[in-house]
């Protein structure tokens, strides 16, 4: 989500979006404003750089991030009046062809949900829409192909099911292609094999993950139950935050372990759908309330991480073919999202 210049660790963006009526999201009756910020970003040579999100108070934030060295970060635009959905569940995404980054935030001392559609080069909202309140959405993620626009989403309405979506961000037609009953767990669209992934478990308590398969057209192309490699510890049953990276060409996740004196901990691991397991590979753990984390998108096998510990935010860079950190420093914003 963001802009990039980069010699060494570069960075782009996804999106976050909700979901609305069965076929048509209605244009939000909920207005906000947009401000957009006069600061100048400073751009070094041979440094990465990525798009960030946080609440500001009362307001939505978002700006570029420095993932090579420790910075201040400036917002490129404020939305007042809105914050954030902060969870596991993939609430935002980012689309790396059209750079616009779609996030769920909550109208301050309000009930309503709305759905914004951000461009990261020009800093303006595309398009933003109320949700109506019977209705959920979650697990956010893009088709960054080369000619891809379209947001996937997963929403439900109470009923113990599951409605797996495709939608276009501008217009916010939208078409069901599956509905199941389920536990969200994680999703992500791989853009070099043209197929959505949806994990998701039959149990708030299990932590077995089923995960299903669709093409291109959006067609059922099979299921399979995974198994957690190269860890002695269990597995707590909780959404997963998965990520494409477009370097190495694999699918990553955050995934969250139980130590012996249940101190909860996030491992980096890798999704392979081939072979039917989440393989870690993360050589240190993390203690946080919540990690997010965004891939490397320019030649490199990196993973930048943010964590939320001893009431501080902290970026992490990981090498993901080793699972070693390289560097650590802390954020002067509470960053929730990383693009």
């Amino acid at each position: 989500m963001m802009c990039h210049t980069t010699l060494h660790l570069q960075f782009f963006i996804k999106i976050h979006i909700y979901k609305m009526n069965k076929l048509l999201l209605f244009v939000s009756l909920v207005t906000v404003f947009i401000y957009i910020s006069s600061s100048t970003v400073v751009v070094s040579a041979g440094d990465s750089y990525g798009v960030g999100l946080w609440n500001n108070g009362s307001s939505v934030s978002i700006g570029i991030v420095n993932y090579s060295r420790r910075s201040t970060i400036v917002p490129s635009i404020t939305i007042p009046n809105i914050n954030f959905i902060s969870n596991a569940n993939q609430m935002s995404t980012y689309n790396y062809q059209t750079k616009s980054l779609v996030f769920i935030a909550n109208v301050v001392f309000t009930n309503q949900y709305v759905m914004i559609n951000v461009n990261c080069t020009t800093w303006k909202v595309i398009s933003k829409y109320a949700i109506p309140q019977t209705q959920t959405i979650f697990g956010l993620s893009s088709d960054s192909s080369q000619n891809g626009s379209s947001v996937f989403t997963a929403s439900s309405y109470g009923d113990g099911y599951i409605y797996l979506n495709k939608i276009d961000p501008v217009t916010m037609q939208v078409y069901t292609f599956d509905i199941f009953p389920a536990i969200y767990r994680g999703s992500v669209f791989d853009p070099s094999k043209q197929m959505y992934y949806f994990c998701y478990a039959q149990s708030q308590q299990l932590n077995v993950t089923l995960c299903k398969e669709f093409n291109s057209d959006l067609a059922f192309n099979g299921e399979s139950q995974f198994n957690v490699t190269n860890s002695k510890y269990p597995v707590v049953p909780a959404p997963v935050n998965m990520m494409y990276n477009p370097t190495t060409q694999t699918i990553t996740c955050n995934l969250q372990m139980t130590f012996f004196d249940n101190t909860i901990a996030y491992y980096l691991t890798e999704f392979d759908y081939d072979n039917n397991v989440f393989n870690v590979i993360q050589n240190t753990h993390l203690y946080s309330t919540n990690v997010v984390s965004a891939p490397d998108s320019y030649g490199l096998r990196l993973i930048y991480t943010v964590s939320y510990f001893a009431n501080t935010f902290s970026l992490w860079t990981f090498d993901t073919k080793y699972g070693y950190l390289l560097q650590q420093f802390p954020l002067s914003v509470p960053l929730l999202a990383i693009f």
